[in-house]
């Protein structure tokens, strides 16, 4: 992508070399704020073991905006990396239910809500506050 020019190469280092940056320590679980830091924590799982969860933030898709011959390599490329972290993460989590929903339409993976810092938790009218 034009607009991401010299960034690609240390973000792909990153991911892939992610797991030697924690194998000496004793994590239990990754928590990963979505799909492409889920692949570091993909990768970690592979090689060290570490269970990871992912929150996804966004609506996810398989990159309908990518033509021609860009979108049918590269976009499925993307696709199976993002199917793969899904399907490998102990669970998975949507900052809404509409997010939720796509990642369930899209990959067949359930995702569940919880918008950060309310999950399990109700929330009081204004009413009922102090």
């Amino acid at each position: 992508m034009k607009d991401r020019a010299g960034e690609g190469r240390v973000d792909y280092n990153l991911i892939r070399n992610f797991y030697k940056n924690i194998k000496d320590e004793n994590f239990d679980l990754i928590i990963s704020h979505d799909q492409w830091a889920g692949l570091a924590s993909y990768y970690a799982k592979k090689r060290i073991g570490i269970d990871y969860v992912v929150y996804i933030h966004e609506r996810m898709n398989k990159f309908p905006w990518m033509k021609g011959l860009f979108r049918g390599i590269v976009a499925k490329i993307a696709s199976n990396y993002q199917e793969k972290v899904l399907f490998e993460a102990i669970a998975v989590y949507a900052v809404t239910d509409q997010v939720a929903r796509t990642i369930g339409e899209t990959y067949n993976v359930n995702a569940e809500t919880n918008f950060p810092g309310f999950m399990g938790k109700k929330v009081k009218k204004f009413e009922e506050k102090e």
